[in-house]
């Protein structure tokens, strides 16, 4: 289900590339992508350090000192956000000509508070995370944000809208989104805790936020560097459809995200009480978790991305072969991914950010001079390039300051499972259509299939045997209850 949820945002996506024009999109889409890296910054790493500090107060038995927490982090984050909204607001018109994009300027200031209610509902989100509690994120973050993101910007077309609707759904639906959090955070933090000016500073949230922050902010705009570099030089048809191609590939990376909020607070009650090899086994069963599910969305882009690009509107295929290139560096950071997660939470965070650092400097001018050579094609692979360079980077370190790693044994049985599926598929399509509508829902289910025999051939874990009978006892479970209803009747 969170994997559903996470899904969410990509078919907006496609909803809004549908809807509107491919130049209205891509002055959407590169407006949103400088909000969203701006938000990162306004957040200063806070909400890891809630996080992280939430979850060990809860672990060690000091509930009380985690008010302490929150209010530092929600005065400081709330605050800083709101003054970067306001000077978007004032100054969009200089920021846009300093990006020499003056087209961008009406979406900066349209969007320009959506910045604020972005930071302070990843603040409020990560509360109920740090207590364990996932349903909040889902609920509000993954069902309501994309359901009335979509709902809104359907509305607004229909009315007549351009960019200016799809600029006042997103602020609309973010500040509903940041309600519905805070109102879910009083569980946890009456609203007396809110506005009680703390004695102090929680100082060492502080400085591990901050130290965390950088490498996050270093990470962030590793990130977004393609798109940032080709808005400066692309047309804004280019850079909706290079856009909607990175959405496509980003639903390989939200696989990491759906796991790694449960996998922290797991990752820091386990270094805290010094259980390194308990530690080991979990990234191990994690990694391959993430790799099961990451194989056969993979084997779906690859074999029917150019069809999939076409539902959303007829200019799109264009980009399927940056897609391609874009997939291998998100199939890495899906599965590499948490080395970075676990070096924050264990305490290494100036080791994440030399990696970060590296890889900035590094890919950054490989991207910046692809991007001149070969334009999209550039950016898509300087993208990879940085992914895949960041983790194998921080994977190292994990192996060589905790001497664990996540390439486990089983590790093997999804790719080769894979392999065997997109080989039969590739050679045997049975179902071929020449509409994308019907030639797509045909041959889906036959790749499901196909993937899940190869893996149960191999042999699966006893954490997949478990949780297969769960699931197997459900609905035996449901079929039988029917019965029962029909005779009462």
């Amino acid at each position: 289900l969170t994997l559903l949820a996470r899904l969410g945002r990509p078919l907006f996506y496609c909803v809004a590339a549908r809807l509107y024009t491919t130049e209205t999109f891509g002055l959407y889409f590169l407006t949103w992508t400088y909000i969203e890296l701006l938000s990162r910054l306004a957040s200063l790493g806070l909400d890891r350090g809630l996080l992280r500090y939430i979850a060990y107060y809860s672990a060690s038995g000091e509930e009380h000192r985690a008010p302490a927490c929150f209010r530092t982090a929600l005065y400081i984050s709330s605050s800083l956000s709101l003054g970067t909204s306001l000077a978007l607001f004032l100054f969009a018109g200089p920021i846009s000509r300093l990006l020499h994009n003056n087209a961008i300027a009406f979406p900066l200031k349209g969007l320009a508070f959506a910045l604020f209610f972005q930071t302070a509902s990843g603040l409020l989100a990560h509360v109920s995370m740090a207590h364990k509690v996932m349903k909040y994120q889902f609920y509000f973050k993954g069902v309501l944000e994309p359901l009335l993101l979509t709902v809104l910007a359907v509305l607004f077309s229909r009315m007549g809208f351009g960019l200016g609707g799809l600029c006042a759904a997103h602020i609309l639906t973010m500040a509903v989104v940041f309600l519905c959090l805070a109102f879910s955070v009083l569980q946890y933090f009456p609203l007396c805790l809110w506005f009680n000016r703390p004695a102090a500073l929680h100082r060492e949230m502080v400085r591990f936020s901050l130290s965390v922050f950088l490498a996050d902010a270093v990470a962030s705009v590793n990130a977004r560097l393609d798109i940032l570099l080709l808005g400066a030089f692309a047309p804004a048809r280019i850079i909706g459809i290079y856009g909607m191609m990175t959405q496509f590939a980003e639903v390989i990376q939200k696989i990491r995200f759906v796991f790694e909020p449960i996998a922290n607070p797991i990752f820091t009650e386990l270094y805290a009480r010094g259980e390194t090899d308990m530690l080991g086994e979990t990234l191990k069963r994690v990694t391959r978790w993430i790799l099961t599910i990451t194989i056969p969305l993979l084997l779906f882009f690859v074999l029917f991305g150019r069809e999939t690009a076409a539902l959303v509107g007829p200019d799109y295929p264009a980009g399927y072969s940056w897609m391609l290139i874009l997939m291998l560096g998100a199939a890495v950071f899906s599965l590499l991914g948490l080395s970075g997660a676990l070096l924050a939470m264990a305490g290494h965070p100036k080791i994440l950010l030399l990696s970060n650092l590296i890889s900035l400097f590094v890919s950054g001018f490989c991207t910046w001079l692809l991007i001149r050579f070969y334009g999209p094609s550039g950016a898509a692979i300087g993208s990879a390039f940085t992914l895949i360079l960041t983790h194998a980077m921080t994977t190292w370190w994990v192996f060589k300051r905790l001497k664990i790693h996540a390439f486990a044994h089983m590790l093997w049985k999804p790719p080769v499972a894979g392999i065997l599926t997109a080989f039969i598929l590739g050679f045997f399509i049975p179902f071929t259509f020449h509409s994308p509508t019907w030639h797509i829902p045909a041959n889906l289910p036959l790749l499901l299939i196909l993937y899940s025999a190869f893996l149960v051939w191999f042999g699966l874990g006893k954490e997949e045997r478990q949780y297969g009978t769960r699931i197997y006892r459900k609905i035996e479970g449901a079929v039988n209850r029917h019965p029962n209803r029909k005779e009462s009747a």
